[in-house]
């Protein structure tokens, strides 16, 4: 506990500041704490023109954004996969599961997020 005229030195880093704090007797959850800074870390998911480049064979979310069909502040998305299926060199969007996506045309992607993590509790 600091005394009259004391002062704290300033803890460099998140992972300090949790270890102080846990220190100093209070109760606190620093493994959560740090978790969670850890995922406010993560980096935001934004969208990839298929113009810039087209997605690996992986699943990925589609989306129309040309304002033709839909309005470009609400397109029309949908999860699917971009691949050669027929190795012609002609690759196309599908479901996965042999069936065309639902979309007019796609005009960009991005990665699906990561799975959400069961609860612990």
């Amino acid at each position: 506990m600091l005394k009259g005229g004391e002062h704290a030195s300033q803890p460099s880093t998140l992972r300090d500041g949790v270890e102080t704090i846990i220190n100093s007797g209070i109760s606190i959850d620093g493994d959560n704490i740090l978790a969670e800074r850890h995922s406010l870390n993560e980096p935001v998911q934004s969208w990839i023109p298929c113009s810039e480049r087209m997605p690996e064979r992986e699943y990925v979310l589609a989306a129309d954004f040309s304002g033709s069909y839909y309005l470009p502040s609400l397109p029309n998305t949908q999860v699917g996969i971009y691949a050669d299926w027929f190795e012609d060199g002609k690759p196309s969007w599908d479901d996965g599961d042999g069936n065309d996506l639902n979309l007019k045309q796609v005009t960009h992607w991005m990665p699906l997020p990561a799975a959400p993590q069961p609860d612990s509790d």
